[in-house]
């Protein structure tokens, strides 16, 4: 069996293989009635650490606390039906909204921003992750991936905006180095995925000492 439940101020996920916790952890929540929530559960990979698994609340991550078996703990396959809600006579009091179960990539492994429309059904491509890679290389922790599905045809895509930083701080040298740029990622289950072109622009006041705001990426050729 396996469970994502709240208790008390907590929010708890675990599984059971033969009549234990082959896995259980929790973080500390207290939620608000009456307050829409945007929750994810993410697996990131099979390695024994907090760092492999995300609890996302409004797209921020949480601090995990392992209570019973192991961070790579088994999870078996369910033949069993999928229940959203209840466990036998308990059911949720409250109201859930776009619910998603996405298989075989962990959708958010950094903070996010919670995206705000409902998930598209018209097509099998989306977003995965949309960032700015750094000067030094590392990929920036604000993901402006887009919820909505990829057309089948050319389009433009933007992301960003004159006053958006991107959750960074910008100097003139972060701009001009040649590892400044964006990465991109999406899923798919059966499409092929092309990309024409990135215009990066970057918006900016004259000062003595810095280059200020990372601004808008556009994607072309979707």
């Amino acid at each position: 069996m396996l469970y994502l439940y709240t208790y008390g101020n907590k929010l708890e996920f675990y599984n059971y293989v033969g009549g234990s916790q082959s896995i259980c952890f929790k973080i500390d929540w207290t939620p608000s009635t009456n307050t829409w929530y945007h929750i994810a559960l993410v697996r990131i990979d099979n390695g024994n650490s907090a760092s492999s698994w995300r609890i996302f609340i409004n797209g921020v991550s949480q601090t995990l606390t392992l209570q019973a078996g192991a961070w790579n703990g088994t999870i078996n396959n369910w033949a069993a039906p999928l229940t959203v809600g209840t466990l036998t006579t308990q059911y949720f009091n409250g109201w859930i909204d776009e619910f998603r179960i996405s298989k075989g990539i962990a959708r958010w492994t950094e903070n996010f921003t919670p995206p705000t429309a409902a998930y598209s059904t018209a097509g099998s491509t989306q977003d995965n992750r949309v960032s700015i890679v750094k000067s030094n290389g590392t990929i920036g922790t604000a993901n402006k991936a887009s919820a909505s599905a990829w057309p089948s045809s050319d389009a433009t895509a933007t992301y960003g905006g004159s006053s958006d930083l991107w959750s960074e701080t910008w100097t003139y040298s972060d701009i001009n180095n040649s590892n400044f740029g964006v990465a991109v990622s999406a899923s798919s289950t059966n499409s092929t995925l092309s990309i024409d072109h990135i215009k990066l622009k970057v918006y900016y006041t004259t000062t003595t000492s810095t280059a200020g705001t990372a601004g808008s990426i556009m994607l072309q050729g979707f």
